[in-house]
């Protein structure tokens, strides 16, 4: 979840060798629970990222992630 002033929003953030490649959220996506239905990816829940991690994925810049 990504929360933003007035409302949260479901997020996928796609992985590769550790590093987050991709974002795909609620909020830019209107058919984001279709996306997530036809990628059928293997889900972590328990993955923290930094505030500033945060803002360098929303800026596009691959983050290396730290599994809880």
């Amino acid at each position: 979840m990504e929360r933003a002033k007035y409302q949260s929003y479901n997020v996928l953030y796609l992985i590769k060798d550790n590093r987050v490649v991709e974002r795909i959220s609620s909020f830019d996506y209107s058919n984001y629970i279709d996306l997530k239905k036809k990628l059928n990816l293997t889900e972590y829940q328990y993955i923290r990222f930094s505030v500033f991690d945060m803002i360098r994925i929303l800026f596009g810049v691959r983050v290396s992630i730290a599994k809880k």
